[in-house]
């Protein structure tokens, strides 16, 4: 049986922040003692992670677990990374942004036509989501490939998406992920003859 890649990042959450164990419906995706039972670093290290679902705080957040230098740490936080790329990718970040984007255009009186307003909404949805990929590939691991990899994938994806998700795979196996890494070069070559 396969293990989905939302169930693999909770368990490798759960057992690199310091055996603190995340409940998710109901279910724990390990069998570690609760969160008030964890240690002082452990609980710093909760801390950080949160940090990682609030878009303002999230560079910070990696710049603070890179300079701590724990590999398990690390791992954590590119899990948590991956369900923040993930839920910016999706149509109900562009549904909470929409207003925003709408009120910097009338800031700035700009105003756009309906089909200038979606592209607008693209470009800084994939602004967003270039962001969070450097921060990804930044911490790198096998789960940052898994992630890419399988967004390079999609051929539901817009090719441009795909091409991100692509340098991504690359940058992370040139770093030493090495899972999928050697399918990227069929996979490369396949976007590469698609226009963005």
């Amino acid at each position: 049986m396969r293990i989905g890649l939302g169930a693999r990042l909770s368990v490798l959450w759960a057992s690199s922040i310091g055996a603190c164990q995340p409940v998710t419906g109901g279910r724990t995706a390990t069998t570690a003692p609760p969160c008030s039972d964890v240690s002082a670093p452990a609980a710093r290290n909760v801390a950080v992670l949160r940090r990682l679902h609030d878009e303002r705080q999230i560079v910070d957040a990696v710049s603070e677990i890179l300079a701590a230098g724990d590999p398990q740490l690390q791992a954590a936080a590119a899990a948590q990374v991956i369900v923040a790329v993930t839920r910016v990718g999706e149509t109900t970040w562009r549904d909470a942004h929409r207003e925003r984007l709408a009120m910097a255009n009338r800031l700035s009186t700009v105003n756009p036509t309906a089909a200038q307003f979606e592209e607008q909404l693209d470009q800084y949805q994939e602004m967003e989501l270039a962001r969070i990929y450097r921060l990804l590939g930044a911490l790198g691991g096998e789960a940052a490939m898994d992630y890419a990899f399988e967004e390079a994938s999609k051929t539901a994806q817009s090719a441009r998406r795909r091409l991100m998700a692509l340098e991504l795979a690359e940058d992370l196996a040139r770093v030493g992920a090495r899972r999928h890494a050697s399918e990227i070069p069929a996979l490369a070559e396949e976007l590469r003859q698609t226009k963005p």
